[in-house]
């Protein structure tokens, strides 16, 4: 009995020591979900080739569908900040023309990925009509104050459909 004790003392004292850094992730950070949780202690590590962001959605991955008459709603899902001491993730809202109508950073509405996972709270002002696509994308913010982004898997394009 004390060395069943003495074994599962030693692998909870193993695990709340583990620092994942997950410079390793070979862009598949949503295989297992883990994100640098080290801060400062990840020093040296910082590879903007693995921020990575997955929105997860109800709908096929680049479609979401919701009531026309909704001006707000929320995202979230798995994200990975590549052991940046800070991050930040923005969306913005793009119309038929090109042109940005909204965004998360004019409306103090930016996020950041913690422990692997975000949550964003998206407002689009007035019910949308017709084609609009939300980008939604992490950033990496270096000690020496850098923005590094990567714009494979650091950024997902989603199509907003009101219906």
């Amino acid at each position: 009995m004390r060395r069943y004790l003495l074994a599962w003392a030693v692998i909870i004292l193993l695990l709340t020591t583990y620092t994942n850094c997950d410079v390793t992730s070979n862009n598949a950070a949503f295989k297992a979900q883990s994100s640098s949780t080290c801060g400062t202690s990840c020093s040296g590590t910082q590879n903007e080739d693995l921020l990575e962001i997955k929105v997860n959605i109800p709908d096929t991955p680049s479609n979401y569908v919701y009531p026309k008459n909704v001006i707000q709603f929320d995202i979230g899902g798995a994200c990975n900040e590549a052991g940046f001491v800070d991050n930040v993730i923005t969306w913005k809202i793009i119309n038929s023309n090109q042109a940005v109508i909204r965004d998360s950073q004019s409306l103090g509405l930016n996020s950041e990925c913690h422990l692997g996972r975000f949550y964003l709270p998206v407002h689009t002002g007035t019910a949308l009509t017709g084609q609009h696509t939300l980008v939604v994308e992490i950033f990496g913010l270096s000690e020496d104050g850098q923005v590094h982004s990567n714009l494979v898997v650091g950024r997902n394009t989603i199509y907003l459909n009101p219906q």
